[in-house]
């Protein structure tokens, strides 16, 4: 990541709300503002699912919201980088994360299209699961660390 950065579990007051929010709408697609509010707290309320997001210069550059009910494998649900610091290793880095930091075994994320490249370049195994019903590819996404 650019200049001095770090990835941390979010926390109401920590990081400028409207930024987490704004990267979580994009990876979620439309979502209500009553939607958003409810899956921020959902993640701060349990300790998963767990809402991470990739700091850099006193902004948030990324986030990660992860489920998990183990201790070796999690689930990646949502996954965002601002537009203005993609292609700088910021999702790899939050996969990476996930492995050093958080210590998972096993990882796997469903995408569409748009994302099943980067989910490959961070070496996951990708397979198609068909078009779900608005006609959109989906693809699950599978690592083992």
């Amino acid at each position: 990541m650019t200049g001095a950065s770090q990835i941390i579990r979010y926390l109401p007051g920590f990081a400028a709300k409207h930024e987490v929010t704004d990267l979580l709408a994009e990876a979620l697609g439309n979502p209500t503002q009553s939607e958003l509010e409810t899956l921020m707290q959902s993640c701060v309320n349990d300790g998963f699912p767990g809402l991470w997001i990739a700091r850099s210069s006193d902004t948030t550059v990324g986030i990660m919201r992860l489920e998990s009910r183990e201790s070796s494998s999690c689930v990646i649900t949502h996954i965002a980088i601002h537009p203005s610091f993609r292609r700088q290793q910021i999702g790899r880095k939050l996969v990476e994360f996930l492995r050093d930091d958080l210590r998972f075994a096993h990882a796997v994320a469903e995408t569409d299209d748009d994302a099943v490249c980067f989910y490959k370049a961070c070496g996951f195994e990708c397979k198609s699961l068909g078009d779900n019903k608005y006609g959109v590819r989906r693809y699950k996404c599978e690592i083992h660390f």
